[in-house]
């Protein structure tokens, strides 16, 4: 049997054309958002937990489960309205919102907290 020669891979990621990139509220990679500074909840406008709270009742169950299952706190208004500033929200825009901000928020910790 003859033995294959090591090649270096020569593929290109291909993004999928149906599903374009979410696009977020710039505060989620800002350093205030990455240093939690005695916060308890990622929020973009930084308001206090009674004037975002009541958004939660209008999400779908599924999502409120996805947000209670996060690896952070995320303001569920936040996640709202990033929501529906990239489309019609579907429970399937939601998650990837939601696993968009994660990402976003994980980056920016990274590069926050190794500044100090």
């Amino acid at each position: 049997m003859a033995r294959q020669k090591s090649r270096p891979l020569t593929r290109t990621l291909v993004r999928n054309p149906t599903t374009p990139p979410i696009k977020l509220n710039p505060e989620w990679e800002s350093r205030r958002m990455a240093l939690l500074d005695g916060r308890q909840v990622k929020c973009c406008t930084y308001d206090p937990g009674e004037v975002w709270i009541h958004t939660i009742d209008r999400l779908p169950a599924l999502v409120r489960r996805r947000l209670a299952g996060a690896s952070y706190n995320i303001c569920p208004t936040c996640v709202d309205i990033d929501t529906r500033s990239n489309g019609a929200p579907t429970l399937a825009l939601y998650f990837r919102v939601i696993e968009a901000i994660e990402r976003t928020l994980d980056r920016a910790e990274r590069r926050f907290t190794d500044d100090r």
